[in-house]
């Protein structure tokens, strides 16, 4: 996750910065899942696919975070 954070917020690199929050959310990271959540909503560092967005979303919910809920 703090990989993918550092790549995705201060260096700017998206798609590196998704994958990292990818492998992190396989691994049940419920912030990760977020970050993939948002990457997909918006397309940063992927193509846009509001409907993986959400099951992102709704995965990060289903694990007790309250962000993932709205």
């Amino acid at each position: 996750y703090r990989s993918g954070k550092l790549l995705f917020s201060v260096m700017e690199k998206y798609e590196e910065g998704f994958e990292w929050f990818v492998k992190a959310a396989l691994q049940n990271h419920e912030v990760s899942m977020l970050e993939v959540a948002y990457c997909l909503y918006y397309g940063l560092g992927v193509k846009q696919d509001l409907i993986e967005a959400v099951e992102w979303y709704q995965r990060a919910a289903n694990r007790g975070n309250m962000d993932g809920q709205y």
